[in-house]
């Protein structure tokens, strides 16, 4: 219990911090996202603004304290880590390169 305690407020620094930066500096976080061409590029402004809200939004709500959001925001989490890492493979994969 305690170790599942010190991991929800782990990730949810980690989200709050990630976050944070991104709404600090959305101009560069859209340029990473132009640059690894990962979304059309109509839709990179959009992004940008909100995916970091919601980041921080979803950090908090780990913070509540209720199992219910505890489960819909760690399958919102794991869908994002499985995002980055399909991001990540799509980038590496040299037959979609352009």
């Amino acid at each position: 219990m305690l170790l599942q305690f010190v991991l929800l407020l782990y990730f949810a620094a980690v989200l709050d911090v990630s976050g944070l930066a991104k709404i600090e500096d959305p101009q560069q976080f859209a340029a990473i996202m132009r640059r690894h061409r990962l979304l059309p590029a109509w839709s990179i402004g959009m992004v940008a603004r909100v995916f970091p809200w919601a980041e921080v939004l979803l950090a908090s709500m780990l913070l509540t304290g209720d199992d219910a959001i505890h489960r819909l925001a760690a399958q919102v989490a794991q869908d994002r880590i499985e995002g980055d890492a399909v991001a990540v493979d799509v980038r590496n994969d040299p037959n979609l390169q352009n």
